[in-house]
C-alpha cells in the first residue's frame, strides 16, 4: 500500500486539540472509585488515555517540534508499565497464563492487525512492543520466586536485581546486541531501531516498580485520619523514590 506525504498544520494541530480538551473537560464526572487514593485506578486509566490520544495526534500529524513533550509522554507510559503491573501482581498475585495471554492479546491485536494490513513492521508502532516487553519484564520478575513476593527484604532484592541486569545489558557496550542478536540479528535496522527505543526508556519501568513498592506509604501518608504512624526516615524514603522516578522518567 502507498504511503501518502504528511503536511504539518500547526493551526489545525492545536484547533484538534482545542477541540478535544474542550470536550474532555464538558464531559466531566465524578469517579466511582476512591477518588482520595493516590493515582487510584480510574486517574491512572485517564492519564494514559489521554497519553494515547496525544500519541495518535502527534504521528497523524508529523508534528516534530513537540518531540520533547512526546518522549515524555512515552516515558510517563513505560514508567505506569512498570508501576500499575508491580501493583497487580504485588496486590492481586494472579500469576496466571490467562492474565498472560490476555493482557499480551489486548496489548498487540491492533499492532498485528495494522502490520498485516499495511505491510508495515510491528516496531513502527514502537509503544505496543515497549509495554509489551515491559509486561512481561514485570511479570517475570514478581512470578520467579513469588514467595519473596510477600516479604519486603525480598522486593528490595529482586529490585535490585533488575536495576543490575538493566545495566548490565543496556549500559555496558555490546551486551544489548549479544542478548537481543538471536531475535532480531537477522534484521539489523530493526535491532538498531530496537537498541535505540529502549534505551531511551530502559529505566522508567523500573522506577515504577519501585515507587509501587512504596506507594502503601504514600497512600497511608495522604490519609491522615488512618491511624498508621511512620517515621521521618519511611516518609524520606518514600518521598525520594518518588523524585527519582520523576527524574528518570523526565530524562534527568
Amino acid at each position: 500500500m502507498r504511503h501518502v506525504d504528511k503536511h504539518y498544520d500547526r493551526d489545525q494541530f492545536f484547533a484538534i486539540c482545542l477541540l478535544l480538551l474542550v470536550g474532555g473537560i464538558t464531559t466531566l464526572k465524578k469517579g466511582r472509585g476512591n477518588g482520595s487514593e493516590v493515582l487510584n485506578r480510574e486517574q491512572t486509566e485517564e492519564w494514559k488515555g489521554w497519553m494515547q490520544v496525544v500519541f495518535l495526534m502527534y504521528h497523524y500529524f508529523d508534528a516534530q517540534e513537540f518531540y520533547a513533550p512526546i518522549r515524555l509522554f512515552v516515558s510517563a507510559y513505560v514508567w505506569m508499565t512498570g508501576f500499575g503491573n508491580f501493583s497487580f501482581f504485588f496486590f492481586k498475585a494472579d500469576f496466571g497464563w490467562f492474565r498472560v495471554a490476555s493482557m499480551l492479546w489486548r496489548l498487540n491485536f491492533l499492532a498485528i492487525i495494522m502490520t498485516l494490513a499495511l505491510s508495515t513492521y510491528y516496531q513502527l508502532y514502537y509503544i505496543v512492543p515497549l509495554h509489551t516487553f515491559y509486561f512481561l519484564m514485570v511479570y517475570s520478575a514478581m512470578a520467579i520466586q513469588r514467595g519473596a513476593n510477600k516479604s519486603p527484604r525480598g522486593l528490595r532484592c529482586k529490585l535490585a536485581v533488575i536495576f543490575i541486569i538493566i545495566f548490565v545489558i543496556w549500559d555496558m557496550q555490546g551486551v544489548f546486541r549479544i542478548v537481543f542478536w538471536p531475535l532480531l540479528g537477522y534484521w539489523p535496522s530493526l535491532l538498531h531501531d530496537w537498541h535505540f527505543r529502549t534505551y531511551l526508556d530502559h529505566y522508567s519501568a523500573s522506577f515504577g516498580m519501585l515507587f509501587a513498592f512504596g506507594f502503601p506509604l504514600v497512600s497511608a501518608l495522604h490519609r491522615p485520619h488512618s491511624g498508621k504512624r511512620f517515621g521521618s526516615a519511611d516518609s524520606g524514603v518514600v518521598y525520594c523514590c518518588g523524585a527519582a522516578s520523576s527524574c528518570a522518567t523526565m530524562g534527568c
